[in-house]
């Protein structure tokens, strides 16, 4: 599992995650807000609140990146899936 950590421009540090699978699977769980309404008192996200949705193009540039950034390593994403 690999994490990369994405700065906005209003400062904010959302992070997305690549998990390559043994059976070929490669999976991208991207960030979908800034922060978390659940109050989870194991999780930080969770206990920061949420702060903002994020935009369409925020959330799909982190699937864009993780590619760009690790296609060479685990081949071709195969699944996406929403933090």
């Amino acid at each position: 599992m690999l994490q990369i950590l994405f700065s906005l421009e209003d400062a904010s540090v959302i992070e997305t995650v690549v998990i390559p699978s043994a059976r070929g699977r490669t999976t991208v769980c991207v960030s979908s807000q800034v922060g978390c309404a659940m109050n989870c008192q194991f999780c930080f996200t969770g206990r920061m609140g949420l702060r903002k949705h994020l935009s369409t193009a925020e959330i799909v540039e982190q699937a864009v990146f993780a590619r760009k950034l690790f296609s060479d390593e685990f081949g071709t994403i195969t699944n996406v899936v929403f933090m």
